[in-house]
């Protein structure tokens, strides 16, 4: 059971990261119509009690065909609004240098987006 439990724990947040991290950049840096209006949606499912969610998400998985997998257990949680926000606020604050935030992604960016990434995961 431990080892389900982790395995589910480190795919979901490795996901979340991911997502969140590509989200956080669009968000941050490229201009787009309705940018605004989509992070205040985005703020605003973080006012909904999770409790009030797992009905319609049973449902939804229910339909997706996804009822006992451990796809059930991932997906929800890939798409939080809270790594969203703090992976944003993280990529304002990193300047603006696309080439330099894509070569040393992986040793400057996210070592310096600890933080961020630890309140979201």
């Amino acid at each position: 059971m431990l080892i389900n439990s982790l395995a589910i724990a480190v795919v979901s947040t490795a996901l979340l990261l991911i997502t969140s991290s590509m989200a956080a950049y669009a968000f941050a840096r490229i201009e787009f119509r309705g940018k605004n209006a989509l992070f205040v949606g985005y703020l605003a499912t973080l006012m909904i009690p999770q409790q009030v969610l797992v009905v319609p998400l049973f449902i939804e998985m229910r339909e997706l065909n996804l009822i006992d997998t451990y796809a059930s257990l991932i997906v929800p949680t890939i798409a939080s609004a809270f790594g969203r926000l703090t992976s944003r606020r993280h990529a304002l604050s990193v300047e603006d240098q696309i080439p330099r935030l894509w070569t040393q992604l992986a040793t400057d960016e996210i070592g310096s987006a600890q933080a961020s990434y630890l309140a979201s995961g």
